[in-house]
């Protein structure tokens, strides 16, 4: 399943319990025993402006062969209908181990995870054939989102979000 996927600490992301089409796209809400205040989704690919594939799609990442502006506007489009206060941060993803910590500066976007412990921050991902990890502790202070590929998780990109994780 194309998978756009979103992590929130803190309020503001508006996500039901149920896997649910809201405003014309599709998301499946994970099935976790997270903390009440951590808020998790998967888009599916459908609705949205894109017309990859010759049907509309909610494409979001930019690196496709996508408009960009088509881009942009389902950006815009999922922002709305979420009800975020906040940009989601889109990493520029490489199949890698790089995890950036949202809660710092930031030098570049460049990575396959994104921790952080900023109420309210939104961590995204994209999603093909690699599989979306969503962690958080058991107070949902802290969470990440990690972009899982056959390559990362060889290289350990999953313990090495674990590891970012305070004790």
């Amino acid at each position: 399943m194309l998978g756009n996927n979103v992590i929130q600490q803190g309020g503001g992301l508006a996500v039901p319990s149920d896997d649910a089409e809201s405003d014309g796209f599709g998301y499946v809400v994970p099935g976790w025993s997270a903390p009440a205040n951590v808020r998790a989704l998967t888009t599916t690919r459908n609705g949205g402006y894109s017309q990859l594939g010759g049907t509309k799609s909610l494409n979001l990442g930019i690196n496709t062969s996508d408009s960009i502006d088509l881009v942009k506007h389902n950006r815009s489009f999922l922002r709305k209908s979420l009800a975020l206060n906040n940009e989601p941060v889109w990493l520029e993803q490489v199949h890698g181990t790089e995890i950036i910590n949202l809660s710092s500066q930031i030098n570049s976007l460049v990575a396959d995870g994104a921790v952080t412990n900023v109420n309210g921050q939104i961590c995204a991902i994209l999603t093909a054939d690699c599989l979306p990890l969503f962690l958080c502790d058991r107070f949902g202070e802290q969470v990440a989102l990690l972009h899982v590929g056959w390559r990362g998780l060889a290289a350990g990109i999953v313990e090495k979000g674990v590891g970012l994780f305070k004790a």
